[in-house]
């Protein structure tokens, strides 16, 4: 069973593993649990995912319980007005105390949604911010230490990008360049 968190006549919020998709996609065609289907199930009702979580990212994600709700919460997410993202994320590596992810994103030809077309680029900036520092002992011969960082990131309303805990270079780098997860 999926951990809800809130739920009232409109919404439902779980709190979805790593490792679990949010809905069946080709880009993961041998995958059989969904969080869409797993939550249907659980709660007895239909229910509309108001955004995602890559599939290795944990965390709160939310759902309508009917497609009105559905449209009025999508269109609030896509003005930015009334509802601001902001993710936590430990990363590994030594980003700067602050920065700005400018990594657009592009749509494979093979998304199932009619809307996409192939290859089409959207932008997607987020801006992050290191909330705290620590180093773990590593049980690697050759690299005894890893750094570790805590973020806030806060997608801009042009791309709904997520860093959560998908942000990751190699210890060794003086600098980072964490890969973005899609939230919608």
């Amino acid at each position: 069973m999926l951990p809800i968190l809130h739920q009232d006549a409109h919404l439902i919020a779980i709190d979805k593993p790593a490792g679990l998709l949010v809905h069946r996609t080709g880009l993961d065609a041998g995958e059989t649990r969904f969080a869409v289907q797993l939550l249907r199930d659980q709660i007895g009702q239909p229910v509309w995912p108001l955004h995602r979580l890559d599939k290795g990212t944990s965390g709160v994600l939310l759902f309508a319980l009917s497609a009105q709700v559905a449209g009025a919460v999508s269109s609030l997410f896509e003005s930015n007005e009334g509802i601001a993202k902001t993710y936590r994320a430990v990363v590994r590596g030594w980003p700067p105390a602050e920065g700005v992810i400018d990594h657009p994103l592009t749509r494979l030809a093979d998304d199932a949604r009619a809307t996409a077309r192939a290859l089409t680029v959207q932008p997607a900036r987020t801006r992050f911010r290191t909330l705290g520092r620590w180093a773990v002992p590593c049980p690697m011969a050759t690299l005894r230490r890893r750094a570790a960082r805590c973020w806030n990131c806060n997608p801009r309303p042009a791309a709904a990008t997520s860093c959560a805990a998908t942000a990751s270079t190699s210890a060794t780098r003086s600098s980072a360049t964490p890969r973005t997860a899609r939230a919608r």
